[in-house]
């Protein structure tokens, strides 16, 4: 087993990264200038694999009565089977683009179940004809908190029509949660002035590090 990776310490305590356990979600928090971006960077380089991402993120949220409701699309509907193609489409590209995940690298057959998990729980809201969705936008994770919305994205040529705006915020408005958010590239101004005028506001920033 690969040793123990140094993450911080103090007089009395030492805090340690085992490389295995390094593919799961983690956090690292602190005030401004405790050196978490250092961190994440050393981390990076002292962690097999390189990065793919490595940058500022901002969290986007509201209570859903804080939306503007109506700029909600109104023929935002669920996810059916016949969109199934169009939404794994959708996800790659998303991947390659947001994260830059080579396409051939992604397991197809997971993304398939994952897809077909998610119409069959109602969990992604997309606009267009059956078949030719033309914007999605999936319910992930839920807790006390709230909601987060995840994979956001608009086919090219449908873009500019304010499609985005208005799935998040009928996915926000209707959402049962006390607070809904998501989380977006810091310098990806124009899906942040979408959310924005969907009724989102900056609640908070983090530091993302994706290895490939």
């Amino acid at each position: 087993m690969a040793a123990p990776l140094l993450i911080a310490k103090n007089e009395s305590t030492a805090l340690q990264l085992l490389p295995a356990l390094a593919n799961r979600h983690g956090l690292i928090t602190g005030a401004t200038g405790t050196g978490k971006s250092v961190t994440l960077q050393s981390l990076a380089q002292r962690l097999n694999g390189s990065p793919l991402v490595h940058r500022d993120q901002v969290y986007h949220g509201c209570m859903p009565a804080q939306t503007v409701a109506r700029l909600a699309h109104k023929e935002a509907r669920r996810a059916q089977r016949a969109d199934r193609d169009r939404l794994i489409a959708a996800t790659l590209e998303l991947n390659r683009a947001d994260l830059n995940v080579d396409p051939r690298h992604v397991d197809r057959r997971w993304l398939r179940d994952m897809v077909d998990a998610r119409i069959a729980d109602g969990t992604t809201l997309v606009v267009g004809p059956p078949g030719d969705p033309f914007a999605k936008v999936d319910l992930g994770s839920r807790g006390g908190f709230g909601l987060v919305l995840e994979g956001v994205f608009t086919f090219p040529e449908h873009r500019g029509r304010g499609l985005a705006t208005g799935l998040v915020a009928a996915a926000a408005g209707d959402a049962t949660m006390p607070f809904v958010c998501l989380h977006v590239a810091a310098d990806n101004e124009r899906a942040r002035r979408a959310y924005e005028r969907a009724g989102l506001v900056e609640t908070g920033r983090c530091r993302l590090l994706l290895l490939g």
